[in-house]
């Protein structure tokens, strides 16, 4: 069992005493302790992420398993399985939160990954500007209008790593409440459950990776309460849909209407 830190309820009633020296005993379990004691866990959601890690886990250590069976059985396999683990020790190594962001920033930006220097500021006039936002909140939306993606805010389009500092604000919690607040205004908070973002620290800086979900249903973007935007990933770019090509994207998408 894995040690945590926190507070326990003792619900045995006496300690055990074991037989065989250096192994710990088996405690007597009071049954009306049991019965009052504090079991703490984690929220179902949180729970079921849990076991879904366990049963990729089960099964990375089952194909290595697999692999270092074929070394004894099929000696002549070596180079493809010595090029699979090669594949499986780089994706381990991307597990790191910031070795993995440096990775999508080497990749470049494509259909599912962008760069944004910044949240609200602009570089050339050095003043909060709503162009800024609204770019960040549009790509957003495309995404969940898509297929998903992850926006990278604090990184150059030529992927140099800027951090989240020249946004100009007093502290990372400010800045979060800010990109929070955003999102509730123009997009909706209904749609933050597919919405989950993070600072990660990056050479020394932090940067925003926000990681869209795909969604089920048409997401619009309220620049303001009179005035809505749909926008769609197209390529590495965001696109507006209008009219009769928004009518027939969101049937076909959404409705299941061919025409």
């Amino acid at each position: 069992m894995c040690e945590g830190t926190w507070e326990r309820t003792s619900v045995f009633s006496e300690a055990a005493v074991s037989p065989f020296p250096g192994i710990l005993p088996i405690p007597n379990v009071d049954l009306d302790s049991l019965m009052h004691s504090k079991l703490y866990l984690p929220d179902l959601q949180v729970q079921l992420e849990v076991l879904k890690i366990k049963a990729l886990t089960k099964e990375l250590i089952s194909q290595l398993s697999v692999f270092e069976c074929r070394l004894s059985t099929y000696p002549k396999s070596i180079t493809h399985i010595r090029k699979k683990l090669e594949l499986i020790r780089e994706a381990v190594k991307l597990a790191n939160d910031s070795d993995y962001i440096l990775e999508l920033i080497r990749r470049g930006e494509s259909k599912r990954l962008e760069f944004k220097s910044t949240l609200r500021m602009n570089l050339i006039t050095g003043k909060p500007d709503w162009n800024i936002e609204h770019a960040v909140l549009k790509t957003i939306v495309a995404y969940l209008n898509t297929d998903g993606g992850i926006l990278l805010v604090g990184v150059s389009n030529s992927g140099e790593v800027l951090g989240i500092k020249n946004d100009g604000f007093l502290s990372e919690d400010r800045f979060l409440l800010h990109f929070k607040q955003l999102i509730k205004q123009h997009i909706g908070l209904n749609y933050a459950p597919m919405i989950e973002y993070t600072l990660v620290p990056v050479n020394g800086k932090e940067v925003l990776e926000i990681d869209c979900k795909k969604s089920d249903e048409a997401v619009f973007l309220k620049p303001d309460k009179n005035d809505e935007e749909f926008y769609i990933r197209i390529g590495p770019s965001s696109e507006r849909l209008t009219g009769s090509k928004l009518i027939e994207y969101v049937n076909r998408r959404y409705n299941g209407k061919s025409g």
